[in-house]
């Protein structure tokens, strides 16, 4: 009897077990694979730390050893669990699902291919047992990761694409489906799992129509139940004293599918909102998700209370995330808002958790720490709850009308401008930066949104009340901010400030010279502007040299809307295109003997670009830099002809200030 070791495993094997052939260490490999029914695999198992002891029933009675890979995740720690009791094989399964989740993204590619795809679809049938929901659990966790990539498609598609198994999760997804649909039957939660790794593996527009009705179906059903179980659970929590262990581990498992559901129809409504509008009362099943730990003082009727247990902050996360994506219709939006106080109901915990701040305020500069309120308060809301709250807020004030009915909700803004200066706490590593980052660039994202279609006495409100412009620039400067894509929307906010102020970038709304000179004389009073070029330059966390010279191209954009004095009043109208030579003094500086051809463009209102063009009108590719004023634009002319003076041609009549 010989032995030899498979690969890098330690799999000790008898040459005589397969009907006395003999096989090289791949070719038994090959043979476990091709006809995985033939396996002689021994039912007797002691399990270690790194290795499965196979006790073997047949009439050889050789010991055989797996030794583990220390990730424990490839094809040959599968096939030995899968040939072991039921109970075992849960156990294994589920450790090997929580490696999968945090294991090397790159060493996972390599072990999941089509031959560990085909030996999982041999082993799924009917997913009525332990184990099989086990296994079908270890799919939808490789599916998950698998999305973790720049690729085009799912890192797993091709492998469960040719192995066979994305063929059979279809299969049993009909299979289900069907029988589930007879009648009252109980919903399992497997229809819903198989819906998920559907749509984790494939696009939306490769999944079959007939697949596709059944997904929605399938997850509008749970997501029905989901909602029943909660009201039920809000009601009933304070009645089973003495049951809370129990009733804790049901709602865990409860909420953990219930954020995966709710994922998957963010995506179902983007792609099948026809269908879910004119087959199902959409508005009717989302409303309730609105109104869960919805605050007491709001005396909401349809309150429903979730204890703070594990899982509560994400499912609420995704709760406004889905909302989100249904408000971006406008008949959705208008309907959460009108009929269901959706701006009061997620107004109230951004104002209690700013309340947990002491971050500065028109009465109270400085960037104190309260630290009495904020930990009591902060454990109602989580980072990632306050950040889908302000993702949905941003889709709200997409309606120019809701912005007038945010100015009316005491604290709003106050709170708005203290999140866009979010604490990051250095205890907490948790995802702390990204989040923290996300959470003051959605909020700096609805400051902007609020002062660009406001009437004129909210941008009073803002600009004089709040004093938004110093507000913001002072969040950036000193150490304040170290992340670059914060940086560039705090100074995008700054400028489109300016703009507005100056009646552009919308004909509808007036300029506001008188509001401009006092913005004009906080930045002259606090110098914060001009503090953080310094602060660009000197930062040692902005180590990407492209966004760092991004985030200086947006600054000088914002400092030059500044320098142009809120007072200077005389405009000068810029002739058109003139075959005689030119002379203009714009920004002080005089040009002449201007030759061949410089354009401005203006696209739409507000912006603009220049182009530089040879005397046959086809664009030479000298310049063609993004500007966002026509002020702007002029003075990049400048810097094109200053080396090689060319001929500047103005195709309509612009109006600029001097």
């Amino acid at each position: 009897m010989g032995s030899k070791s498979l690969n890098d495993l330690g799999l000790l094997y008898s040459q005589k077990e397969f009907g006395g052939e003999k096989y090289g260490g791949d070719q038994l490999e090959r043979r476990l694979l091709v006809y995985p029914a033939l396996c002689f695999l021994p039912s007797g198992l002691q399990i270690t730390d790194m290795s499965i002891i196979l006790q073997p029933s047949g009439p050889h009675g050789a010991k055989r050893i797996l030794v583990l890979n220390p990730s424990g995740i490839n094809i040959q720690v599968l096939k030995v669990i899968f040939a072991s009791d039921a109970v075992t094989e849960v156990c294994q399964l589920r450790e090997i699902c929580k490696k999968t989740r945090t294991h090397d993204i790159d060493d996972l590619k390599l072990q999941v291919n089509g031959d560990m795809c085909a030996v999982i679809c041999y082993r799924l049938k009917d997913l009525t047992t332990g184990p099989q929901r086990a296994i079908l659990e270890f799919v939808e966790v490789l599916s998950a990761r698998g999305t973790e990539s720049k690729d085009e498609k799912n890192i797993f598609y091709y492998a469960m694409h040719s192995s066979g198994l994305l063929k059979k999760i279809e299969d049993l997804l009909r299979k289900k489906a069907a029988i589930e649909m007879e009648g009252d039957k109980i919903l399992t939660g497997v229809s819903a799992q198989l819906v998920r790794i559907i749509f984790l593996i494939m696009k939306i527009d490769e999944i079959d129509e007939g697949i596709m009705n059944i997904c929605t179906t399938t997850i509008v059903r749970y997501t029905q139940a989901l909602i029943q179980k909660l009201k039920e659970y809000s009601k009933a929590q304070f009645k089973y004293q003495g049951e809370e262990e129990e009733q804790e581990e049901e709602l865990v498992t409860t909420l953990e599918q219930g954020t995966r559901n709710i994922k998957v129809l963010q995506v179902i409504i983007q792609w099948n909102i026809q269908y879910l509008s004119s087959e199902v009362n959409l508005q009717e099943l989302i409303n309730p998700l609105l109104h869960i730990n919805c605050s007491k003082e709001l005396k909401c009727p349809k309150r429903m209370y979730i204890h703070a247990y594990q899982g509560v902050d994400e499912f609420q996360g995704s709760v406004y995330y889905l909302l989100s994506e249904l408000s971006n219709f406008d008949n959705m939006r208008d309907y959460l808002v009108n009929e269901h106080n959706a701006l009061g109901h997620i107004s109230h915990p951004l104002v209690t958790v700013a309340k947990g701040f002491n971050l500065g305020s028109s009465q109270n500069e400085g960037n104190e720490y309260n630290e009495g309120n904020t930990m009591i308060r902060m454990e109602y809301y989580s980072r990632g709850v306050v950040s889908g709250i302000l993702n949905f807020l941003r889709v709200i004030l997409n309606d120019p009308n809701n912005i007038n009915t945010s100015a009316s909700i005491p604290g709003l803004f106050h709170a708005l401008i203290i999140l866009s200066r979010y604490p990051t706490d250095d205890e907490d590593e948790e995802d702390s930066g990204d989040q923290v980052s996300i959470i003051r660039q959605r909020s700096l994202g609805c400051l902007d949104q609020i002062q660009w279609d406001s009437i004129v006495n909210i941008r009073k409100q803002l600009m004089i009340e709040h004093k938004l412009v110093h507000a913001v620039s002072s969040s950036l400067s000193g150490s304040n901010e170290e992340n670059a894509d914060v940086i560039y929307s705090a100074l995008i906010t700054i400028q489109n400030i300016f703009i507005r102020l100056r009646g552009e970038g919308n004909p509808t709304q007036p300029a506001l010279p008188d509001i401009l000179k006092e913005v004009d004389e906080q930045c002259e009073q606090e110098g914060t502007i001009n503090e953080i070029e310094e602060h660009i330059f000197r930062s040692k966390e902005i180590l990407d040299s492209v966004k760092k010279s991004k985030c200086l191209g947006q600054l000088q954009l914002a400092l030059h809307l500044w320098n142009i004095k809120a007072n200077s009043v005389e405009e000068k109208q810029l002739p058109p295109y003139s075959n005689d030579n030119i002379e203009l003094n714009i920004a002080g500086t005089k040009v002449e003997g201007l030759s061949e051809r410089t354009t401005i463009v203006n696209d739409s209102p507000g912006t603009g670009y220049v182009s530089s063009n040879g005397n046959d009108d086809t664009e030479c590719g000298y310049d063609t830099t993004p500007c966002l004023t026509l002020k702007y634009a002029a003075d990049q002319v400048l810097k094109v002809i200053t080396a090689n003076p060319r001929k500047i041609i103005f195709k309509d009549q612009y109006t600029v200030s001097e």
